[in-house]
């Protein structure tokens, strides 16, 4: 056994009468550990895309759809600590007719406080003229933010699909093996670091990648698997045509130890 290169040590005594001793991580792999992570992340997207929709995204699509622009008149400048300021303008209700309203809006970085009297422009809904605000605020700018978390929460979503996939088609093939196989031996074509890709954003661990083939019911397999070795870190990775040893129940069911 001593010549075989093992990818999980803990198969050392591995053999036919403690095939139960089988982990299931083999199987199901050891690129696909962000399961956790990415359920905890589907459960809080939709509650952050929820309020982000309600309190950001409705109000600036709303106000760049349906908003008119019109001058308001300042009525009560900032109180410090408040950044508040009050203005008031005509507007069109929803009965067509013109009517006096009172807005509010705050003071950011990129303006100043105006002061009483001071004329602005403004944005307010037509038919919904109490629903107002200051005619260039970033609206657009929300709405390409949203689509940027939009997309970081979809790409977390299909990572999640990805690995529940993962543990579906793994668990009839950990049973199989568990029931019905036999230890074949193998050679390795190539084992180096494995490619970033594989795991994604993994920041710490020495993950290798082994490329290996063997013989089974008359033909040649070739697979490679992902294994976290850190003793390996500052050593030579076995070369090609190392033998390894490995688990096979069938052409599509089949795991290196």
């Amino acid at each position: 056994m001593s010549n075989y290169f093992l990818l999980d040590n803990d198969y050392k005594d591995f053999n036919f009468h403690n095939k139960h001793n089988l982990k299931f991580r083999t199987v199901y792999g050891e690129q696909h550990t962000f399961i956790v992570l990415a359920v905890i992340l589907a459960i809080f997207f939709p509650l952050v895309l929820f309020d982000l929709t309600t309190k950001v995204l409705l109000p600036d699509f709303i106000f760049l759809t349906f908003g008119a622009t019109t001058q308001a008149v300042v009525a009560k400048t900032c109180q410090s600590p408040s950044t508040a300021f009050t203005y008031t303008f005509d507007g069109i209700d929803a009965w067509r007719n013109v009517q006096h309203y009172e807005g509010q809006d705050y003071a950011t970085s990129s303006l100043l406080c105006p002061e009483v009297s001071d004329r602005i422009e403004i944005f307010y809904i037509q038919g919904h003229p109490q629903t107002s605000q200051k005619a260039g605020d970033s609206g657009a700018i929300s709405i390409m933010i949203f689509g940027i978390i939009d997309a970081y929460g979809c790409y977390w979503l299909w990572k999640l699909l990805q690995e529940i996939r993962a543990i579906i088609n793994a668990r009839p093939k950990y049973d199989k093996l568990k029931r019905a196989s036999m230890i074949v031996s193998g050679v390795i074509n190539h084992a180096g670091k494995a490619p970033k890709a594989t795991f994604a954003v993994r920041w710490s661990g020495n993950y290798i990648e082994v490329e290996y083939e063997f013989v089974a019911d008359n033909r040649i397999f070739r697979h490679k698997q992902v294994k976290r070795r850190d003793d390996l870190r500052d050593n030579l990775l076995p070369p090609p045509g190392t033998p390894v040893r490995v688990l096979y129940a069938a052409a599509d069911t089949y795991i290196m130890l």
